[in-house]
């Protein structure tokens, strides 16, 4: 018996974002309440093809906003931390004799 599949997995496998994919359960009429939730074998059936029709699928899911933030925030902290480094590697540098 295969397992129910989850929102995310569909959104993946079609490439689409996870609001798509919600809207497009919630255009079936199939309740849903996130991404994380599951989804009958039949029901998953039913958005493929409707993703299908509607000609939703891409080839690779587009990347998503909130991730792009997370990584913008960190290359900012990296950046604030790297040129402590480099001024803490310049005051050992002078050594005396």
């Amino acid at each position: 018996m295969p397992k129910n599949p989850r929102v995310y997995e569909l959104a993946r496998e079609l490439g689409l974002t996870n609001d798509e994919t919600l809207a497009l359960c919630d255009a079936l009429g199939i309740g849903v309440k996130s991404h994380s939730s599951s989804v009958q074998v039949a029901q998953a059936d039913r958005v493929r093809r409707k993703a299908e029709r509607e000609g939703l699928v891409r080839a690779e899911q587009p990347p998503d906003p909130e991730d792009e933030k997370k990584a913008a925030a960190k290359k900012k902290a990296a950046a604030k931390k790297a040129p402590a480094k480099k001024k803490a590697a310049a005051k050992k540098a002078p050594a005396k004799k």
